[in-house]
Protein backbone atom coordinates (compact mmCIF):
# COMPACT_ATOMS: atom_id res chain seq x y z
CA UNK A 1 0.00 0.00 0.00
CA UNK A 2 1.76 2.95 -1.16
CA UNK A 3 1.97 5.51 2.19
CA UNK A 4 3.21 9.05 1.28
CA UNK A 5 4.90 11.40 3.17
CA UNK A 6 3.55 15.19 4.59
CA UNK A 7 5.49 16.21 1.32
CA UNK A 8 3.62 15.73 -1.99
CA UNK A 9 2.47 18.59 -4.58
CA UNK A 10 -0.24 20.85 -4.29
CA UNK A 11 -0.25 22.18 -7.25
CA UNK A 12 -3.56 22.74 -9.19
CA UNK A 13 -3.82 19.56 -9.90
CA UNK A 14 -6.92 21.14 -8.19
CA UNK A 15 -5.34 23.82 -10.25
CA UNK A 16 -5.72 22.12 -13.18
CA UNK A 17 -7.85 24.05 -13.55
CA UNK A 18 -7.61 26.60 -11.41
CA UNK A 19 -4.62 28.41 -12.22
CA UNK A 20 -6.58 28.45 -15.65
CA UNK A 21 -8.95 30.12 -15.34
CA UNK A 22 -7.61 31.87 -11.83
CA UNK A 23 -5.35 33.86 -13.95
CA UNK A 24 -7.41 35.21 -16.72
CA UNK A 25 -9.68 36.20 -13.95
CA UNK A 26 -7.16 37.80 -12.37
CA UNK A 27 -7.27 40.56 -15.11
CA UNK A 28 -7.35 43.86 -13.33
CA UNK A 29 -10.71 46.11 -13.74
CA UNK A 30 -9.28 49.58 -13.80
CA UNK A 31 -11.39 51.31 -16.51
CA UNK A 32 -14.55 52.85 -14.63
CA UNK A 33 -17.30 50.91 -15.82
CA UNK A 34 -17.70 47.08 -15.50
CA UNK A 35 -15.39 45.75 -18.45
CA UNK A 36 -11.54 45.40 -17.62
CA UNK A 37 -9.59 47.75 -19.52
CA UNK A 38 -7.24 45.28 -20.40
CA UNK A 39 -10.01 43.48 -22.15
CA UNK A 40 -11.81 46.67 -23.60
CA UNK A 41 -11.66 46.42 -27.22
CA UNK A 42 -9.38 43.46 -27.20
CA UNK A 43 -11.09 39.83 -28.07
CA UNK A 44 -8.09 37.16 -27.01
CA UNK A 45 -6.55 37.06 -23.38
CA UNK A 46 -3.77 34.70 -22.81
CA UNK A 47 -2.39 34.06 -19.42
CA UNK A 48 0.56 32.01 -17.69
CA UNK A 49 1.97 31.27 -14.18
CA UNK A 50 3.53 29.10 -11.62
CA UNK A 51 2.87 27.56 -8.22
CA UNK A 52 5.14 25.87 -6.16
CA UNK A 53 4.80 23.90 -3.24
CA UNK A 54 6.72 21.25 -1.26
CA UNK A 55 7.80 18.61 -3.91
CA UNK A 56 5.84 19.76 -6.50
CA UNK A 57 5.89 22.51 -9.37
CA UNK A 58 3.48 23.36 -11.62
CA UNK A 59 3.03 25.54 -14.57
CA UNK A 60 0.17 26.90 -16.88
CA UNK A 61 -0.20 28.62 -19.82
CA UNK A 62 -3.82 29.96 -21.69
CA UNK A 63 -6.20 31.86 -23.69
CA UNK A 64 -9.63 33.15 -22.92
CA UNK A 65 -11.51 34.45 -26.75
CA UNK A 66 -14.79 35.84 -26.86
CA UNK A 67 -16.43 34.62 -29.52
CA UNK A 68 -18.65 38.02 -30.73
CA UNK A 69 -14.85 39.58 -30.78
CA UNK A 70 -14.95 42.02 -27.30
CA UNK A 71 -14.34 40.50 -24.19
CA UNK A 72 -15.84 43.80 -22.53
CA UNK A 73 -19.45 42.58 -23.84
CA UNK A 74 -21.49 40.01 -22.22
CA UNK A 75 -21.05 36.93 -24.61
CA UNK A 76 -19.76 33.31 -25.26
CA UNK A 77 -16.19 32.15 -25.26
CA UNK A 78 -14.01 29.72 -25.84
CA UNK A 79 -10.94 28.68 -23.47
CA UNK A 80 -8.09 25.99 -23.56
CA UNK A 81 -5.51 25.72 -21.10
CA UNK A 82 -2.61 23.78 -20.70
CA UNK A 83 -0.84 22.34 -17.28
CA UNK A 84 2.25 21.05 -16.46
CA UNK A 85 2.88 19.43 -13.21
CA UNK A 86 5.92 18.02 -11.61
CA UNK A 87 6.16 16.41 -8.63
CA UNK A 88 7.51 13.32 -6.29
CA UNK A 89 6.34 11.60 -3.04
CA UNK A 90 7.72 8.89 -0.79
CA UNK A 91 6.10 5.46 -0.50
CA UNK A 92 7.41 1.68 0.24
CA UNK A 93 7.84 -1.47 -2.30
CA UNK A 94 6.75 -4.46 -2.09
CA UNK A 95 9.85 -5.91 0.00
CA UNK A 96 8.74 -1.80 2.24
CA UNK A 97 11.64 -0.67 1.23
CA UNK A 98 11.23 3.45 1.04
CA UNK A 99 11.18 4.43 -2.58
CA UNK A 100 10.73 8.12 -4.01
CA UNK A 101 8.22 8.62 -6.42
CA UNK A 102 8.68 11.43 -9.32
CA UNK A 103 5.43 11.81 -11.49
CA UNK A 104 4.91 13.98 -13.96
CA UNK A 105 1.37 15.37 -15.49
CA UNK A 106 0.00 17.27 -18.44
CA UNK A 107 -3.15 18.16 -18.43
CA UNK A 108 -4.53 19.63 -20.98
CA UNK A 109 -8.79 21.25 -21.18
CA UNK A 110 -10.66 23.16 -23.74
CA UNK A 111 -14.04 24.96 -22.52
CA UNK A 112 -16.84 27.18 -24.06
CA UNK A 113 -18.39 29.29 -21.97
CA UNK A 114 -20.40 32.37 -21.30
CA UNK A 115 -19.70 35.34 -19.75
CA UNK A 116 -21.70 38.74 -17.80
CA UNK A 117 -20.08 42.09 -17.47
CA UNK A 118 -22.10 43.88 -14.97
CA UNK A 119 -21.20 47.55 -13.35
CA UNK A 120 -18.62 46.73 -11.04
CA UNK A 121 -18.19 42.70 -11.68
CA UNK A 122 -18.02 40.15 -14.22
CA UNK A 123 -18.93 36.58 -13.94
CA UNK A 124 -18.36 33.77 -16.33
CA UNK A 125 -19.38 29.76 -16.60
CA UNK A 126 -17.58 27.18 -18.76
CA UNK A 127 -18.31 23.50 -19.76
CA UNK A 128 -16.18 21.35 -21.81
CA UNK A 129 -13.75 18.22 -21.33
CA UNK A 130 -10.33 17.63 -19.68
CA UNK A 131 -7.31 15.29 -20.22
CA UNK A 132 -4.86 14.06 -17.80
CA UNK A 133 -2.04 12.04 -17.97
CA UNK A 134 -0.02 10.85 -14.85
CA UNK A 135 2.96 9.18 -15.66
CA UNK A 136 4.94 7.49 -12.28
CA UNK A 137 8.54 6.54 -11.94
CA UNK A 138 8.85 3.89 -10.93
CA UNK A 139 5.37 2.97 -11.58
CA UNK A 140 3.56 2.86 -8.54
CA UNK A 141 0.23 0.51 -8.79
CA UNK A 142 -1.26 1.60 -5.66
CA UNK A 143 -1.76 5.26 -7.15
CA UNK A 144 -5.58 5.76 -7.88
CA UNK A 145 -4.25 8.78 -10.09
CA UNK A 146 -1.86 7.36 -12.60
CA UNK A 147 -2.00 7.02 -16.41
CA UNK A 148 -4.39 8.96 -18.04
CA UNK A 149 -8.13 9.51 -18.32
CA UNK A 150 -10.90 11.86 -20.15
CA UNK A 151 -13.04 13.89 -18.02
CA UNK A 152 -15.87 16.59 -18.40
CA UNK A 153 -15.12 19.34 -16.56
CA UNK A 154 -17.06 23.26 -15.10
CA UNK A 155 -15.93 25.76 -13.86
CA UNK A 156 -16.84 28.99 -12.86
CA UNK A 157 -16.00 32.31 -11.48
CA UNK A 158 -17.04 35.81 -10.35
CA UNK A 159 -14.93 39.24 -9.96
CA UNK A 160 -15.68 42.41 -8.22
CA UNK A 161 -13.96 45.62 -9.95
CA UNK A 162 -10.65 46.68 -8.76
CA UNK A 163 -11.80 49.69 -9.01
CA UNK A 164 -13.97 49.00 -5.76
CA UNK A 165 -12.61 50.09 -2.40
CA UNK A 166 -13.43 46.41 -1.59
CA UNK A 167 -12.18 43.20 -3.78
CA UNK A 168 -13.93 40.15 -4.08
CA UNK A 169 -13.25 36.81 -6.41
CA UNK A 170 -14.44 33.44 -6.14
CA UNK A 171 -13.16 30.48 -8.76
CA UNK A 172 -14.07 27.14 -8.74
CA UNK A 173 -13.99 24.13 -10.73
CA UNK A 174 -14.44 20.76 -10.92
CA UNK A 175 -13.30 17.49 -13.69
CA UNK A 176 -14.51 14.22 -13.54
CA UNK A 177 -11.11 13.27 -14.87
CA UNK A 178 -10.13 11.92 -11.22
CA UNK A 179 -12.43 13.67 -9.59
CA UNK A 180 -10.27 16.51 -9.87
CA UNK A 181 -11.67 19.88 -7.84
CA UNK A 182 -10.22 23.40 -7.42
CA UNK A 183 -11.35 26.65 -5.83
CA UNK A 184 -10.29 29.81 -4.09
CA UNK A 185 -11.17 33.04 -2.73
CA UNK A 186 -10.11 36.14 -1.88
CA UNK A 187 -11.38 39.44 -0.14
CA UNK A 188 -8.60 42.66 -0.79
CA UNK A 189 -8.38 46.12 -0.25
CA UNK A 190 -7.85 49.05 -2.98
CA UNK A 191 -4.56 50.51 -2.55
CA UNK A 192 -4.63 52.50 -5.24
CA UNK A 193 -1.61 51.02 -7.13
CA UNK A 194 -2.11 47.88 -5.48
CA UNK A 195 -4.73 45.30 -4.09
CA UNK A 196 -3.49 43.20 -0.76
CA UNK A 197 -5.77 41.10 0.87
CA UNK A 198 -5.78 37.20 1.91
CA UNK A 199 -6.97 34.00 0.16
CA UNK A 200 -8.30 30.58 0.86
CA UNK A 201 -8.39 27.47 -1.17
CA UNK A 202 -9.14 23.95 -1.49
CA UNK A 203 -7.81 21.50 -3.99
CA UNK A 204 -7.90 17.76 -4.66
CA UNK A 205 -8.23 14.52 -6.41
CA UNK A 206 -8.84 10.49 -6.16
CA UNK A 207 -5.55 10.86 -4.12
CA UNK A 208 -5.59 14.30 -1.88
CA UNK A 209 -7.17 17.00 -0.06
CA UNK A 210 -5.38 19.90 0.64
CA UNK A 211 -6.51 23.26 2.23
CA UNK A 212 -4.66 26.73 1.72
CA UNK A 213 -4.74 30.28 3.61
CA UNK A 214 -2.54 32.74 2.61
CA UNK A 215 -2.43 35.98 1.21
CA UNK A 216 -2.11 38.04 -2.18
CA UNK A 217 -1.07 40.96 -3.99
CA UNK A 218 -2.39 42.80 -7.37
CA UNK A 219 -1.14 44.68 -9.31
CA UNK A 220 -0.68 46.68 -13.30
CA UNK A 221 2.10 46.52 -15.29
CA UNK A 222 3.25 48.30 -18.57
CA UNK A 223 5.49 47.27 -20.72
CA UNK A 224 5.90 49.39 -23.82
CA UNK A 225 2.69 49.57 -24.82
CA UNK A 226 1.57 46.39 -23.05
CA UNK A 227 -0.42 46.31 -20.04
CA UNK A 228 -0.16 43.09 -17.98
CA UNK A 229 -2.39 42.33 -14.84
CA UNK A 230 -0.03 40.41 -12.19
CA UNK A 231 -1.05 38.53 -9.04
CA UNK A 232 1.82 37.13 -6.60
CA UNK A 233 0.38 35.38 -3.66
CA UNK A 234 2.05 32.89 -0.81
CA UNK A 235 0.72 30.86 2.17
CA UNK A 236 -0.03 27.74 3.74
CA UNK A 237 -0.82 24.65 2.54
CA UNK A 238 -2.64 21.99 4.63
CA UNK A 239 -3.57 17.76 4.10
CA UNK A 240 -6.14 16.29 5.00
CA UNK A 241 -5.43 12.92 7.07
CA UNK A 242 -6.29 10.62 4.40
CA UNK A 243 -4.25 12.23 1.48
CA UNK A 244 -2.53 9.55 -0.32
CA UNK A 245 -0.01 9.40 -2.74
CA UNK A 246 -1.04 11.28 -6.08
CA UNK A 247 0.04 14.64 -7.92
CA UNK A 248 -0.96 17.19 -5.27
CA UNK A 249 1.17 18.84 -2.75
CA UNK A 250 2.74 18.66 0.49
CA UNK A 251 2.16 20.80 3.67
CA UNK A 252 3.89 23.86 4.11
CA UNK A 253 4.56 27.01 2.03
CA UNK A 254 3.26 27.63 -1.83
CA UNK A 255 4.04 30.54 -3.65
CA UNK A 256 1.95 31.18 -6.93
CA UNK A 257 2.80 34.50 -9.50
CA UNK A 258 0.27 34.88 -12.70
CA UNK A 259 -0.04 37.46 -15.28
CA UNK A 260 -2.68 38.15 -18.22
CA UNK A 261 -3.07 39.98 -21.03
CA UNK A 262 -5.31 40.88 -24.20
CA UNK A 263 -5.45 41.63 -27.61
Amino acid sequence: MACRTPIFAAVVAGLTLAASHSAYADGHFRAKGSAPAAFAATSIAVFSGIDVVEDATTTYTGFVAALNRDLSKDGFLLRGVGVFVSYEYGTVDGASNPITIDGDAPIIDLMVGYQFIRPGIRSAIYIGGEYQNHDLTPDDPANRVRGDEFGFKVAAEVETAATSQLYASLLGSYSTAFDTYWARGRLGWNFGRFIVGPEGGVSGNEGYDAQRVGGFVKFPVTLGTRDFDVSVSAGNQFLSNDSTASSGGGEGLYVSAGFSTSF
